[in-house]
């Protein structure tokens, strides 16, 4: 009894809801931007996300853990969600990724998945929206941020020259 006891306390310690922080700091209260992931559609089962992961190393919900929880269940049809963030207007840390989504686990494990990601560093500006823009290949892969407006690259872009694409064991 002692060990059914123990291994009920076990599992439910052990394989608890992942834990997601806010974009802004519990008590910030200062300027803030925005940065807005982005998404390309290629068919109701296929999709590529350009998002945002981290700010300043605080784990977010992300536009991938959204969009897979909102489909589960669906069979072989997807709509990717999309997130707007804010972020604190003063020099940040943000975690970009660029990553290939379908709609059933099946689907992903018999076709390529491309990812890339990385830290961007900048400074946004009170009130501007960034978008998290990006482009997945076998010969190149990148993701970027990019002034809404102006569409000008914001900081530097995180690129893998050569296949991004993802082995059987990554997906």
């Amino acid at each position: 009894m002692k060990f059914a006891l123990a291994s009920v306390v076990l599992a439910c310690t052990v394989s608890g809801c992942a834990h997601y922080e806010s974009s802004l700091p519990a008590d910030y209260t200062g300027p803030k931007a925005f940065i807005e992931d982005t998404s390309k559609i290629h068919s109701s089962r296929h999709a590529e996300l350009f998002f945002l992961t981290h700010v300043d190393g605080r784990e977010i919900q992300d536009s991938r853990s959204k969009t897979l929880g909102r489909n589960r269940g669906r069979g072989f049809m997807m709509d990717a969600v999309t997130s707007v963030n804010p972020v604190p207007a003063h020099p940040v840390v943000l975690t970009l990724k660029a990553r290939t989504l379908y709609a059933a686990p099946i689907l992903e494990l018999m076709n390529d998945i491309y990812q890339v990601s990385g830290e961007v560093t900048f400074t946004p500006i009170e009130g501007k929206t960034y978008q998290v823009k990006g482009q997945l290949g076998e010969g190149y892969s990148a993701v970027w941020l990019e002034d809404s407006e102006s569409h000008a690259v914001v900081g530097e872009k995180l690129e893998a020259k050569g296949s991004a694409k993802l082995g059987f064991m990554q997906k």
